[in-house]
Order: C-alpha cells, then structure tokens, then sequence
C-alpha cells in the first residue's frame, strides 16, 4: 500500500488530475487518495516556487539588473495571487501556476495560502468525481 501511495503522491507532483483517478484504480481509500494528492501538489508546488525564484532571478539578470516584475499592471499585483492561486490548478495545475506566479515576482506569501486552498477544492472535487464516476463503471 506504501508503493501504491508514493505513486500517486509522486505524481500528484506533476499533475493533480491524473493521480487521483490512478489512486482510485490502485484501490486506495479515496480518503487516502486526496490527502496524498494533496501534499503531493503542494510539494510540487513548492519546488516549482523556488525554480520559478530562479527563472525570476535569470530574466532580472538578461534585463542588466532592472526588474522586469516592476513594471507589471496593477491588476496582476492585486488580482493576480486570487487567479493564481484559486483558478490555477484547476486551469494549469498547482506545479506549473507556483512557477508561474514565482516566476512573474509575485509575493509567494500573497498567494501560497491561496494556492493551498485552491490545491485542497480541487482535489476534493476531483476525487468525489472520480469516486462517483468508477462507481457508475461498475
């Protein structure tokens, strides 16, 4: 059960989506399946925040030390955490909006609380569609 668990907490890294119905199909107890899927995502998301600080960190370079993120509207700096974090892993997925948000300089204070929110709605809307799907199947 251990392997089957790590399975999906591993890919739950990369793609919220895919391992949820996977963790259904390897028998795991849904409960299981969406706590695992959730700090699956949000490890991953937290790796991706630091690459994203580092792509950040790259493109202030490229730019002869001007930082770009200065220069964004003011709708990204106040709206930008909320989309982020709220509609980002049901639109992209939690690993790729923590990279994005990080990498367009926005305060991961501002919206890594909002992203965890996000994370958990979505994983417990997903497996409860899962759970119901597989058991129309059967």
């Amino acid at each position: 059960m251990l392997a089957k668990a790590f399975s999906v907490f591993a890919l739950a890294m990369i793609e919220l989506w895919a391992a949820v119905p996977l963790g259904i199909k390897l028998d795991l107890d849904p409960y299981l399946v969406g706590a695992v899927t959730m700090a699956g995502a949000f490890a991953g998301a937290a790796l991706a925040t630091f690459a994203g600080g580092a792509v950040h960190k790259l493109l202030n370079w490229r730019s002869r030390g001007k930082d770009f993120s200065k220069g964004t509207s003011g709708w990204l700096a106040s709206k930008g955490p909320w989309a982020i974090g709220l509609l980002g892993p049901i639109l992209l997925g939690a690993t790729l909006s923590a990279a994005l948000a990080s990498s367009l300089g926005l305060a991961w204070q501002r919206w890594m609380p909002l992203l965890a929110i996000g994370i958990c709605a979505t994983t417990a809307l997903v497996t409860i569609l899962t759970v119901r799907g597989f058991a129309m199947m059967h």
